[in-house]
Formats: structure tokens, sequence, C-alpha cells
């Protein structure tokens, strides 16, 4: 995976945010994600509110991953997630239902809980989305957040993801949900002609 970009920068067209995303650094961004993990509304779900030493391991390991990718977000340049884009072809996921080879998944975590409100979280996760769709060759992207996370939840709806089906995976049950490109895109035309916001609202410059 592992695609090569120095910037990426989505702007919302209804919130006015801006979102860029950059690649985690070991060095510059364990601290900062290792706080988010002791939060109450993350650590019950992602269980990683251990020890310094044990987290920068899994941090590392997840760098070093060649079925994952790890990054960072930021809203109106300050940094409020932290999120994984993965090969549903190498995750338990794909025998939960009729996965395409090129399919994504994705798991993200909000730092801050007050960033849970509707006017951060909208324009976050379609800015988390138009990452994934611009630099990954995929037409689908999953999702299986917990059931019992309910602001998590209608905030996927309401940016076009639908619910498959209710799962049991072996830590959890999830919703399985899942947005197609085209359809992602048509809304998001649909929205800038009615908010009048730029038609290119994605930017990204390559590493080459």
């Amino acid at each position: 995976m592992k695609p090569l970009f120095q910037s990426f920068t989505y702007s919302d067209p209804q919130y006015n945010k801006v979102v860029s995303v950059n690649h985690v650094s070991l060095e510059s961004d364990a601290e900062l994600i290792y706080q988010w993990m002791h939060q109450k509304h993350l650590a019950p779900f992602w269980k990683l509110d251990i020890p310094f030493d044990e987290f920068q391991a899994y941090l590392k390991k997840s760098i070093d991953a060649t079925h994952k990718d790890i990054y960072i977000a930021s809203l109106d340049s300050e940094p409020v997630c932290y999120f994984i884009i993965y090969q549903v072809e190498e995750d338990q996921i794909k025998n939960y239902y009729d996965h395409d080879a090129s399919d994504i998944g994705a798991h993200f975590a909000i730092g801050k809980r007050e960033y849970l409100k509707e006017e951060y979280i909208i324009p976050l996760t379609r800015g988390l989305i138009s990452f994934g769709f611009h630099m990954y060759e995929t037409e689908r992207c999953v999702v299986e957040p917990d059931v019992r996370n309910r602001i998590v939840i209608p905030a996927l709806q309401q940016c076009g993801f639908d619910i498959l089906s209710e799962i049991q995976l072996p830590h959890k049950k999830a919703k399985l949900m899942m947005i197609e490109k085209k359809m992602f895109i048509s809304n998001m035309s649909q929205l800038q002609s009615i908010q009048n916001g730029e038609k290119e609202y994605v930017r990204s410059s390559s590493n080459g």
C-alpha cells in the first residue's frame, strides 16, 4: 500500500473546514496518539490504554506493516484524528461480505471528545473518505464500528455509508458499513452545487 505523497488537503464546502492528512511519525506523533487512546470515549473501543513502551511497539509495527497504512488527520491545522486504511483482502473482514480484491477498510479514532460534534465529525469524515478514494485504487470502502457507538454510526450514514449487516467479530459486535466511490463523488458534487463550493475540493501533492 503506502501511497507516496507530501500533503493532502480537503476543503469542506458545507462547514468551511479544512482537513489535512499526513503519515504518522513514530518520533513526533506517538505521544499525542497515546494520550488520545486514554480518553474515555476511545479506550473501551480501541483497548490501547497500555504502557507507553508497549504502545510505541504497536505503533512501530503498524507503520512497518505492508497490509495497512496509518495516518494522522488535522482539522484546520489542529491534529484531531488517528486513522488506518487496510487491504480487505488481507483482513478477516473479507469473510463477512462479498468483497472485491481492491476493497479497502478503515478505522479512525477522533482524539478529543469535543470533535465528535456534527460540525467537526462530518467534514472530518468526508475528508478521510476523500483521501481514501483519492489515494487508493479502489471503488469501495468498508468500516465496522462497534454497535455501541451511537455517534460515529449516524455520522458515517450522513456521509454516505450504508449498513450492510450486523456482524459478530472475535472482539466486538459491529455494524458492517460500506460506501462506494461513485456514490460519494455524486453526493459531494450535489453538495458543492447546493453550497456553491469549489469544484476542486481535494488537493494533493506527490513525492514523485
